[in-house]
């Protein structure tokens, strides 16, 4: 009897091993494009990092933030230096910053870019390239260092600014142009006003992080959430509340959050001690995008509340990333499939695996730009290669994917498997050159578990096929009888890897 096993659509759905606890890391799930396809959906492997701006020393500070201007220019924080990419990976200094760790936070209006970093404002004059602190006493911060915002956002031509430690925000003159707030002082000028400023007031919490999409702006607390609009009334109050837009879910995290086509994404919290990452749009009805599996991994973290999220696109897909830093963990979803996926980096040298290390993001080039969190060593991700190339340029770290199956034979049928035949992409062995020939003759490790995956067996090498043997088939015999049986596929050559599922060569035996 021969039957498909599929490798699952949705891991990570359930936190429970007899249920089927599918793990998919360095994986992501795409759905077939047809009807008639072999599989309805099947998964490939992530992209590899390569290092067009390697680090410019060893042991230098990692990266703190990534941003881009609409007229193509990007710029990146390094500790206290703020450094402006280039396509030809080349960088040069645009200044310092007073601090040195922590997020850092970019918002543009077309003529000048706003950063902040928690301790201090700035601004980034384009058409100079030279960085200025701000030192408007009307700027959060400024009079009262504890008060230096965290975030910062530009819409309909305003700065907006929170308030450390308050409800409060604060917005700049329109187009940073300065204006005379003092009629006694007419000559003196600012670019900020204390008289400008909005409040999260339909619930106590203060406001810990600002997004933005579709012109509204999200004031984010530690147990819920105010969207804020542009009245258009300038004399009184411009940016206020929208009627009913009090969403009782806050946010786990204030670096937690990002955005993508009109709908924000956050690791959420509230006061009855939920936890789970949400979405959001211009109906304010916030929808739950974790499942269980995912929670009880949030959950089970000493702590959660140094989670940094980012959101890129690549390859028809959107992948919101999670960072844990304290947990050493990386938790990836896909807005396009709604799938869950956990993304690492494996170091060569000790065989240990950390969290991805693209720890910030932005789009240019036609690139992909992510920066190093332990170097200031920037990447770009490029769909066809298959390893991660080291900070410095030189040498690569392979990417270890798993993928464990749904359970098989779900109604408990004790089943002798005489083979099983992985299927994927056959003869994809590399032509390059790469290290002691590492992928000319890839192989892949497969092994399995007769108790829904709490143990396993030893993993059995079965070779892919060389480059150009596309009709090769990677199949093990003799695997033994079981109940409920779970498949784990790994590997770590550096090829191209789309995973199909299992065919499986059984005899049912018994109830």
């Amino acid at each position: 009897m021969f039957t498909t096993i599929p490798i699952g659509d949705k891991p990570f759905v359930s936190p429970y091993f007899s249920v089927g606890r599918e793990v998919c890391k360095n994986l992501y799930i795409e759905q077939s494009p047809s009807e008639t396809a072999k599989v309805p959906y099947y998964a490939i492997r992530i992209p590899g990092f390569r290092a067009t701006w390697p680090q410019t020393r060893t042991g230098s500070a990692g990266c703190r933030g990534l941003f881009t201007t609409s007229d193509g220019r990007t710029f990146a924080a390094n500790g206290s230096t703020l450094w402006e990419l280039y396509q030809n990976g080349s960088r040069v200094v645009r200044g310092t910053l007073s601090s040195t760790s922590g997020p850092v936070r970019f918002a543009e209006n077309g003529f000048q870019v706003c950063i902040v970093d928690g301790k201090a404002g700035y601004i980034l004059q384009l058409d100079t390239s030279t960085l200025a602190a701000i030192t408007d006493e009307y700027f959060p911060g400024v009079l009262d260092p504890t008060a230096a915002p965290t975030h910062v956002k530009c819409l309909d031509g305003y700065f907006i600014v929170n308030k450390a430690l308050s409800y409060d925000y604060y917005w700049s003159t329109l187009f940073y142009q300065p204006q005379a707030i003092d009629p006694s002082a007419p000559l003196v000028m600012h670019y900020w006003n204390g008289l400008q400023f909005g409040k999260k007031v339909g619930d106590t919490d203060n406001i810990l992080a600002l997004d933005a999409t579709s012109n509204l702006l999200f004031l984010f607390g530690r147990n819920s959430c105010e969207v804020h609009y542009d009245t258009g009334d300038v004399a009184t109050q411009l940016w206020a509340r929208m009627p009913n837009a009090i969403i009782q879910m806050g946010i786990a995290s204030k670096d937690a959050h990002a955005n993508y086509q009109g709908v924000v994404y956050w690791l959420g919290s509230d006061r009855n001690g939920t936890v789970g990452v949400f979405g959001c749009g211009s109906d304010f009805q916030p929808k739950r995008v974790s499942t269980r599996g995912i929670e009880q991994i949030i959950q089970s973290f000493a702590k959660y509340d140094d989670c940094r999220a980012y959101v890129y696109a690549q390859a028809g897909h959107a992948f919101v990333i999670f960072h844990f830093l304290n947990a050493d963990r990386t938790l990836a979803y896909d807005v396009v499939t709604g799938a869950w996926h956990e993304r690492t980096y494996l170091e060569r040298e000790t065989g240990l695996e950390h969290r991805w290390r693209g720890e910030y993001t932005t789009e240019n080039w036609s690139m992909n730009i992510f920066g190093d969190g332990q170097t200031d060593a920037y990447y770009w991700l490029d769909v066809l290669n298959h390893s991660n190339e080291n900070p410095d340029g030189i040498g690569v770290n392979y990417i270890k994917w798993v993928k464990t199956t749904p359970i098989g034979f779900k109604d408990g049928r004790w089943v002798r498997y005489k083979s099983a035949q992985i299927m994927m992409q056959q003869g994809n062995g590399t032509t390059l050159n790469t290290d002691e020939g590492v992928g000319q003759d890839p192989s892949i490790m497969l092994a399995y578990s007769n108790d829904s995956g709490k143990t396993w067996s030893q993993e059995r090498l079965v070779k892919t096929g060389r480059q150009g043997q596309y009709a090769y088939r990677s199949l093990l015999p003799v695997l033994g009888s079981s109940r409920n049986r779970v498949w784990r596929i790994s590997g770590t050559d550096p090829v191209e890897t789309i995973l199909v599922g299992l065919l499986i060569d059984g005899d049912v035996l018994a109830r």
